[in-house]
């Protein structure tokens, strides 16, 4: 028994201990209530701090703010004055800006310094306002014509007035305007002086100086100095500083404008006349007086070697008349036959025949050739005054089918075709090309080859132009056909259409 009773005890002793350990629920609420009490003390502390610290700052009373808004003002003469602003608040923040009173004695039409005043409750602001001088004044004169042209009319001149203390303006005429912008009427060169006035009492004046009206024609003398195959036109202008340009006319021809008083040309024409016009627009035509300087041709009878644009070397005899070089004259191409230089019309040249044409005679030509001799005429045209409505092309016996191709080929190129005792191919050459040519046909009587009349029938029938003439004789009678007066006559008469 006394065992249990000690078991007993032990379990009383440890439930014991055991209580003392764990914090009872009253323990629990005892620290809560310290916790509470120590941050309640920490917030006293703070707050008293911090009430004593603001009870030791400076407090400034609150005053009125005066202010004005933007800088000092500057404008130009007669701008009006625009306010940029002001403001009052006083110390309760009341807006009392209307009852600022504004002393303003700017005066836009006076140039100077002033200051504006601004005042109210005991206090003053200022704002200090320029107003400028007046804008530099200008007169502008204008007018279409620069100082290097001319015109045969009247002039208006433009004129503006710049400034803003434009008043009235005075014409040339004496005429007032009130109007800064105009024009007027110049008749006459002269020195003209317009006036411009502002409301300032100052003047101004610009002079214009006008020289650009001509209205009187241009005069002048001139020349037609006449050489042997060519002419010169000379002016002489009374103003020449004035004259403009030259038209030339001589013969049918004329040129363009031209800007040299001096004109040269390759042609035996006489009688000429010139047009002057000057920088105004004026004209007037001048006869020439003609002077001859030329000298008659001397007749002569050379050898030439020619070389054409393809390279081909050929040689021919050229005859040149005894005329005048200004006169423009016939050209004949004759082709030899068989004989060479030696029968017809080289022949009759060798022997100091004269005649009132050129004549070339190419040596040893064919049919082929014929490119080569356009070139030669080309070049003989472009030396001597060739008529180029007469020129004619012959052959004599073999060289009549050469004369009569080249003509078929070269057709509205020749006045004329003369062929001397034609040889038995000259029928192969095709009529129809050959209408547009006359022909004439010397053949003997009795020459062997008398085809040629049937050729000239053939001709004719197909529409085209071709004669014969029968000389006595053999094939060689017709060697002097170019002595004939009628002949000659044909080929000084006849000209290609």
């Amino acid at each position: 028994m006394y065992k249990d009773v000690a078991i007993t005890n032990n379990s009383i002793n440890k439930n014991t201990a055991y209580k003392n350990t764990i914090p009872s629920k009253n323990d629990n609420k005892s620290s809560n209530s310290l916790f509470i009490i120590i941050m309640i003390i920490i917030v006293i502390i703070t707050g008293y701090m911090i009430l004593n610290n603001k009870s030791k700052e400076t407090v400034i009373p609150k005053e009125d703010t005066f202010t004005l808004i933007g800088n000092d003002v500057t404008i130009k003469y007669k701008e009006n004055y625009v306010e940029p602003g002001y403001k009052y608040i006083d110390k309760n923040n009341i807006d009392l800006t209307e009852k600022v009173q504004v002393i303003n004695n700017v005066n836009n039409k006076i140039p100077g310094e002033y200051k504006i005043i601004y005042k109210y409750n005991g206090k003053i602001l200022t704002r200090n306002v320029k107003v400028l001088e007046p804008n530099s004044y200008d007169l502008v004169i204008n007018y279409t014509l620069s100082e290097n042209e001319t015109v045969n009319h009247d002039i208006e001149i433009q004129y503006e007035i710049l400034g803003e203390t434009f008043a009235s303006v005075e014409l040339p005429s004496g005429n007032i305007s009130k109007n800064n912008k105009g024009s007027f009427t110049i008749h006459n060169n002269g020195t003209y002086t317009i006036k411009a006035y502002n409301d300032i009492g100052h003047t101004f004046e610009k002079k214009i100086i006008v020289n650009n009206i001509i209205r009187e024609k241009p005069t002048g003398t001139c020349t037609l100095s006449l050489f042997d195959n060519s002419g010169k036109i000379e002016v002489t202008a009374n103003n020449q500083n004035l004259i403009k340009g030259y038209q030339y006319f001589y013969g049918n021809n004329h040129t363009d404008i031209l800007t040299s008083n001096q004109f040269s040309f390759n042609t035996m024409d006489e009688v000429s006349h010139v047009i002057l016009i000057d920088k105004a627009g004026n004209t007037n035509t001048i006869n020439c007086v003609n002077i001859d300087k030329s000298n008659k041709e001397q007749s002569s009878y050379t050898k030439e070697t020619f070389i054409s644009s393809a390279n081909i070397k050929k040689q021919y005899t050229f005859y040149k008349p005894s005329v005048s070089k200004r006169e423009k004259v016939p050209l004949v191409i004759y082709f030899h036959g068989a004989g060479g230089l030696e029968f017809a019309l080289p022949k009759n040249i060798s022997s100091g025949s004269h005649f009132p044409y050129y004549v070339i005679n190419p040596i040893n030509f064919s049919q082929s050739d014929s490119s080569v001799v356009m070139e030669i005429i080309t070049n003989i045209i472009s030396k001597y005054n060739i008529d180029t409505k007469r020129i004619f092309i012959s052959g004599g016996s073999a060289g009549s089918p050469t004369a009569l191709k080249i003509a078929s080929i070269y057709q509205n190129t020749f006045a004329g075709i003369i062929i001397i005792a034609g040889s038995q191919s000259a029928p192969s050459i095709d009529p129809a090309k050959l209408i547009n040519t006359p022909v004439w046909i010397f053949q003997g009587t009795h020459d062997r080859y008398q085809m040629m009349e049937t050729y000239a029938n053939r001709i004719n029938m197909a529409g085209g132009n071709a004669k014969i003439t029968g000389i006595n004789g053999y094939h060689q009678a017709p060697n002097n056909a170019f002595l004939r007066e009628d002949l000659t006559e044909w080929i000084l008469t006849t000209k290609l259409k």
